[in-house]
């Protein structure tokens, strides 16, 4: 989630649009746009089953978002912050 999206991977499918998410005083649209990013750059995996979950935290400029992932192995608590210039 922190590799931006098509930059240092070996694949452009990988990666995430977290810091291309344009600043925005619309909470509900920064939260849909977050949502979005991380749930695109995870279901490239194999190893992914699904992220639901999320849960989101404002703090100045930052959003920090928490959302459970479902793996193949079992389900794990993540979490990112991204500083949308709000």
């Amino acid at each position: 989630l922190m590799t931006p999206h098509a930059r240092y991977a070996y694949s452009a499918e990988f990666g995430s649009t977290l810091d291309a998410i344009a600043p925005s005083t619309d909470l509900e649209m920064l939260k849909n746009a977050i949502k979005t990013a991380v749930i695109e750059a995870l279901a490239v995996s194999p190893y992914i089953d699904g992220v639901d979950g999320f849960s989101f935290l404002q703090c100045g400029n930052a959003v920090s978002a928490a959302f459970s992932v479902r793996t193949i192995y079992g389900d794990i608590q993540e979490e990112v912050t991204t500083d949308v210039g709000i």
